[in-house]
């Protein structure tokens, strides 16, 4: 679906939804950045954009929205990137103190 699309379907059912994802789209055409519900700017490339209503959020907004934090679906899809990562933070942490 395109831009249009996700608002013509918001207007459907959250009006106030499509106001705002309008204002998200605007603004992401004329400079590169979107505001989230929550009020934080961000850049379009570190922005997380729903699927299915299209809107875009903040990483904590997201993880509200999409009903999980990075980390539990890491833990539930990938859990040996997971302790990679983890062991490699453990390792960073050490090298500073």
């Amino acid at each position: 679906m395109n831009a249009n699309d996700y608002i013509k379907q918001a207007e459907k059912i959250e009006p106030e939804k499509a106001v705002r994802m309008g204002q998200q789209y605007s603004q992401l055409w004329s400079t590169s950045e979107v505001t989230c519900h929550c009020g934080t700017k961000i850049h379009f490339m570190d922005a997380f954009r729903c699927l299915y209503c299209g809107e875009f959020f903040c990483q904590r907004c997201a993880e509200v929205h999409f009903g999980q934090t990075q980390r539990d679906w890491m833990k539930q899809k990938h859990p040996e990137v997971l302790k990679q990562l983890d062991g490699e933070k453990m390792v960073e942490y050490y090298q500073k103190v």
